[in-house]
C-alpha cells in the first residue's frame, strides 16, 4: 500500500505511468490488434489470388491434356489404311476409355474397349473436321448420370476415316497443379458439370448466372461452410470446335483462416497477461527512475557516442553519487583507453600501407599520399567525419592486394604482356580477399574493389560505370590517377602538375566522376595559388 501511494504522489512517477500507458502499451495493443486483422486479410487476399492462379493454371494443364489426347489420335489416323484394321497402342490406353473407326458409309471398328458410336455431325462439325483438326463432343456418361462424358474426332484425310474415342476423364481433369486443399470443377459453356469430383450440388447450383467474364471470383455455401472460387475460362473452340470450360477452384474459407482463429482464442488472454505483467514490472522500477539515473543515461549515451567529456555532478548522498564518481573515473578509463587504441590502430594501418608500398621502389608512399589528398577531396565535397574515416582506412589499404603481385610485374620497365596485366589487375580481388574476412575493414572494401572502375564503365574488375561506383571509389579513382601520373614509374618519368591536370581534365565523364573531378581541379588550383602567393612573399 505504502508504494503504491508512494507512486501516486511522486509527479515523476506519475509521468513515467501514464506515459508506458499512453505511449507503449495503448499503442502497441491498438497495433497487434490492427496487425490480426489486416493479416486475417492478407491471408484471405493471398488464398484468392492463389485461387487464381491455381484456375488458370490447371485450365492451362488441362488444355495440354486434350492437345495430348488429340497428338494419339492424330498418330493413329495417320497410320490408317484402307483394308488395314487399326490397332491401339499402350498410350492411347492411358488417354481413352475406348477408341472406335468409322468408315464413309458409318461400319464401325473397334480400336480400344468397347464398341462405340458414331455420333451425328452437323456441317460446321463435319467442316471443322475437313480442316484437319481434332473436334471435341460432349456425350451423356453411361456412369455417372447428370455429368457429361467427352467424345474425341478426328478424320484422316487420305482414306476418309473417322476415328472416335472416349477420353478418359481423370487423364484429362488430374488436378496436377493446385495444392493440396483446394477442389476444382470444370463446366461447359451451358454451366453443366463436366467433371467435378467433389460433385457438391451448392457449388453447381451458384454456377448459375455466373461465369460471365473470362475470369473471376465469386463465393458459395454449403450448408453452413463457406468457400471462397475463383473460376477461369479456357478457349478451345479453335482447335477443338467445343465451346468454352470454366474451371472452377474452391477453397473452404474456415480452412485458410484457421491459423488466425486459433491466435483469436489466445490474444485477448496474452494481452492481458503482459499488460499486468509490465505493469507490474514498471511500478517496481519506478522507484528507482530518479533524476539521477536519467542523467545517468544520457551520460551513457554520449559515451556510447565515443563523447568522453562528460562530468556527472550528483550529490545524493547515496549509491547514485557513488556510481556517479565511478562512472566520472570510467569516462576518463576509456578515454585513455580510445585514445591509444585508436593511435594503434591508424598506426597500424599506416605501416601496413608502408610495407605494401615498400615492395617497389616506385610506389613508396604511394599509398599515404593518395589517401591525404583523397581525404581532402571528401572533405571538401562535405564528407561526415564517418565516411572520412572509412577513406582513410580504405586509402591506406587500397593497394593491399600487391603484396600477392610479383615484383618483376611490378617493377616491369616496358610495356606489361596480356597476362601480365591480368596479373597485375588481381591485386583488386586479392585485395578484397585479403580484408573480407576483417568485420571492421568492410566498410572499406569498396575502395579497394572499385578504385580501378572507370566512371565510363571501361575500368576493372567488374566494368561498374556511374552511380554503381561508391562515391568513395570515384575520389580516390581521381587521388590514385593524379599520384600515379605525377610519381615516377619504371617505364616512364612522373609528369609534371599542369600536364596531369590537363590530361585527367580531357578524362571528364569517361575516367572520372566530373563532379568530383571539378573539386580535385578546384583544390588544385587553390593550393597552386597559395604556393604561388606564399613565393611572393618570400622573394
Amino acid at each position: 500500500m505504502q508504494f503504491t501511494t508512494a507512486v501516486v504522489k511522486s509527479k515523476v512517477a506519475r509521468r513515467i505511468l501514464l506515459l508506458f500507458i499512453g505511449c507503449a502499451l495503448l499503442p502497441v495493443t491498438v497495433l497487434a490488434v490492427l496487425s490480426f486483422y489486416q493479416v486475417s486479410s492478407q491471408l484471405r487476399e493471398q488464398s484468392l489470388k492463389q485461387l487464381q492462379h491455381s484456375s488458370k493454371s490447371e485450365g492451362m494443364a488441362i488444355f495440354h491434356n486434350l492437345e495430348m489426347a488429340d497428338t494419339d489420335l492424330q498418330l493413329l489416323v495417320s497410320e490408317a489404311e484402307p483394308s488395314s484394321k487399326l490397332s491401339a497402342s499402350d498410350l492411347l490406353a492411358k488417354h481413352f476409355l475406348r477408341v472406335g473407326a468409322f468408315g464413309p458409309s458409318r461400319e464401325a471398328q473397334a480400336v480400344l474397349g468397347n464398341s462405340i458410336s458414331m455420333p451425328d455431325l452437323t456441317e460446321q462439325e463435319l467442316h471443322h473436321l475437313g480442316t484437319g483438326k481434332a473436334l471435341l463432343r460432349s456425350i451423356p456418361c453411361r456412369v455417372n448420370a447428370g455429368m457429361e462424358c467427352l467424345l474425341m474426332l478426328r478424320k484422316s484425310k487420305n482414306t476418309n476415316l473417322v476415328v472416335a474415342g472416349e477420353l478418359d476423364l481423370v487423364f484429362v481433369f488430374e488436378a496436377r497443379t493446385i495444392p493440396p486443399g483446394l477442389d476444382m470443377c470444370v463446366f461447359s459453356a451451358d454451366r453443366a458439370p463436366i467433371f467435378c469430383p467433389a460433385g457438391d450440388a451448392a457449388l453447381q447450383s451458384n454456377a448459375a448466372g455466373r461465369f460471365d467474364h473470362s475470369s473471376d471470383l465469386f463465393s458459395w455455401r454449403s450448408g453452413s461452410e463457406t468457400y471462397d472460387a475463383a473460376y477461369w475460362k479456357l478457349l478451345i473452340t479453335p482447335s477443338f470446335f467445343q465451346q468454352s470450360w470454366t474451371i472452377v477452384v474452391s477453397a473452404n474459407r474456415q480452412d485458410v483462416l484457421a491459423p488466425m482463429a486459433r491466435f483469436r482464442q489466445s490474444f485477448p488472454l496474452l494481452i492481458l497477461l503482459v499488460f499486468w505483467v509490465v505493469l507490474l514490472l514498471s511500478l517496481v522500477q519506478i522507484r528507482r527512475t530518479l533524476g539521477p539515473l536519467e542523467r545517468l543515461e544520457e551520460a551513457t549515451k554520449q559515451i556510447a557516442g565515443r563523447d568522453f567529456k562528460i562530468s556527472l555532478d550528483v550529490h545524493s548522498g547515496d549509491e547514485f553519487e557513488n556510481l556517479a564518481d565511478s562512472f566520472n573515473e570510467m569516462a576518463r578509463q576509456l578515454e585513455m583507453q580510445f585514445k591509444a587504441m585508436e593511435e594503434l590502430h591508424w598506426g597500424t594501418l599506416t605501416a601496413l600501407a608502408r610495407a605494401i608500398d615498400a615492395k617497389s621502389d616506385w610506389t613508396a608512399g604511394h599509398s599515404e599520399r593518395v589517401t591525404v589528398l583523397a581525404t581532402s577531396i571528401g572533405r571538401r565535397m562535405g564528407l561526415s567525419p564517418e565516411e572520412l574515416n572509412i577513406m582513410h582506412m580504405g586509402g591506406l589499404l587500397h593497394d593491399i592486394g600487391k603484396i600477392g603481385t610479383p615484383p618483376d610485374v611490378l617493377d616491369k620497365p616496358g610495356k606489361l604482356t596480356p597476362d601480365e596485366m591480368l596479373t597485375m589487375m588481381s591485386h583488386v580481388q586479392i585485395g578484397v580477399r585479403i580484408l573480407e574476412p576483417i568485420a571492421g575493414f568492410r566498410k572499406a572494401l569498396s575502395i579497394v574493389s572499385q578504385h580501378h572502375e572507370w566512371y565510363d564503365g571501361t575500368g576493372y574488375p567488374n566494368k561498374l560505370k556511374g552511380e554503381e561506383i561508391s562515391l568513395h571509389a570515384r575520389i580516390f579513382a581521381v587521388a590514385d590517377c593524379f599520384d600515379a601520373l605525377t610519381s615516377d614509374r619504371p617505364y616512364r618519368k612522373g609528369l609534371p602538375t599542369v600536364q596531369t591536370l590537363a590530361i585527367m581534365k580531357s578524362q571528364s565523364g569517361t575516367h572520372f566522376d566530373p563532379a568530383v573531378l571539378i573539386v580535385f581541379l578546384e583544390m588544385m588550383a587553390e593550393k597552386e595559388e597559395t604556393q604561388l602567393v606564399a613565393s611572393t612573399i618570400t622573394n
